[in-house]
């Protein structure tokens, strides 16, 4: 029983912690999400100034340039 009270404890010790879980977003998730913003800003809508910073340096990496040169050339498909 003490050995269950222990573990317990740990346990919800471990889930009030200040540590979380890190997500790792995939280069076709960045892109995707980024071409939401862009969106966005094309319908006359308006993005937070930190997402506006962020859309505007992705737009420059070679990421950027082939992801959306794959898209431009073989539509979805591109990315299955």
């Amino acid at each position: 029983q003490a050995i269950k009270e222990r573990l317990t404890a740990e346990f919800e010790a471990k889930q009030n912690s200040n540590v979380r879980n890190i997500e790792v977003e995939s280069s076709r998730m960045k892109y995707k999400r980024m071409k939401g913003l862009r969106q966005v800003l094309t319908d006359g809508g308006t993005i937070s100034e930190d997402d506006y910073r962020q859309l505007m340096m992705y737009e420059q990496t070679p990421e950027y340039r082939a992801l959306k040169g794959m898209e431009e050339e073989f539509g979805a498909a591109a990315f299955i």
